[in-house]
């Protein structure tokens, strides 16, 4: 079962690369395409629990339901900074979430920080600042505000993980995936159904293969591999994300990666899976 989940979480982390480019081609607001990327997995996997009679108010359900608000706004700060910034951008930004971890794990749990997780976090930052030296950025550009928001889902992913990860246990894949979906198909509904009119048929096949691929595919092998295997090996092997989301960028959408950007990404992804390998 080992080698299978390890084998799950090498194609999830492929899979996932595709994201950012399903994104960029859709023409929705990141609203709209949130509740397909949450609504239809909602639906279906509801709909097999129903007709499995399965009871998902276990003890630890309220927990899931704080997890699944939470992941409901980093879906949106994720897609909002897909579109507003580039796909290697979004990645790789997003990929610090280990650093917030360790910071949030210090401020709220009194964790301790080792000497290595402090200079590791000191790198990652270092690395966010020779990344982006070279641009100008004003309050409103575009590319500032999806790196912002890029950072603010990493930092909310990094709680969603810890709550997820504590109920592993007490819930199947098909349980974990309805509730990391349920909030955001009821919040995400109304901008759905107002922008409905205006979706055309290009938008319909790109979010539902979004939904379905990403929503449903992708986590359920995530949850597969996260059940056989330690939490930070299972974080560590999703690193194959940010690989699969840069080439594929640079290969389809024609993104330049700067040589400050290769070298300021490479220290905050490197420090970031290195502080998740020594937890």
């Amino acid at each position: 079962m080992r080698q299978r989940a390890f084998l799950s979480l090498v194609a999830a982390g492929i899979i996932a690369g595709t994201s950012g480019i399903l994104i960029k081609y859709i023409e929705m607001d990141a609203k709209a395409i949130a509740w397909v990327r949450m609504g239809l997995p909602t639906i279906l996997l509801g709909g097999w629990i129903l007709y499995k009679k399965q009871s998902i108010l276990r003890p630890g359900y309220q927990s899931m339901l704080v997890a699944s608000i939470l992941n409901a706004i980093r879906l949106y700060l994720y897609i909002l900074a897909f579109v507003l910034t580039s796909v290697a951008n979004a990645t790789v930004l997003f990929y610090s979430y280990p650093i917030f971890a360790a910071i949030l794990g210090y401020i709220f749990l009194k964790e301790k920080v080792l000497t290595l997780h402090k200079l590791l976090i000191f790198t990652s930052f270092a690395g966010l600042i020779i990344a982006y030296s070279d641009r100008s950025f004003s309050i409103m550009n575009d590319d500032l505000v999806g790196m912002t928001a890029a950072l603010l889902a990493a930092v909310v992913y990094a709680l969603t993980v810890i709550i997820f990860k504590s109920r592993v246990s007490r819930f199947n894949q098909i349980e974990m995936i309805f509730y990391q979906n349920l909030a955001g198909a009821i919040v995400f509904l109304p901008f759905f159904v107002i922008g409905f009119p205006l979706m055309t048929n290009s938008d319909f096949v790109l979010s539902s293969t979004y939904a379905i691929v990403v929503g449903l595919g992708v986590f359920y092998l995530f949850f597969l591999g996260l059940k056989y295997l330690k939490a930070y090996m299972a974080s560590a092997i999703m690193y194959l994300e940010v690989v699969s989301a840069v080439v594929l960028g640079y290969l389809i959408l024609g993104e330049v990666i700067t040589s400050r950007m290769m070298i300021g990404g490479s220290m905050i992804i490197i420090s970031s899976f290195l502080l998740n390998q020594s937890k």
